[in-house]
């Protein structure tokens, strides 16, 4: 989510692209590139894990 003038002041910082997750929806595409991350393998893995009573540790520190 970006907020009023953040795509103009990442440009003027010199920021080509941004990468962002997909937690919340885009409404607009803005004037500059954006990569979108899933964070749906890394949600799968917390489920799976407390369904099974097993760690976070482990996979929060690869995230």
């Amino acid at each position: 989510m970006f907020v009023e003038a953040a795509v103009e002041r990442l440009s003027r910082a010199g920021i080509g692209w941004v990468l962002v997750t997909d937690t919340l929806a885009q409404p607009a595409a803005p004037a500059m590139p954006i990569g979108v991350c899933s964070v749906a393998p890394l949600l799968a893995g917390v489920i799976g894990r407390l369904h099974r009573d097993e760690p976070l540790d482990d996979l929060l520190a690869r995230a």
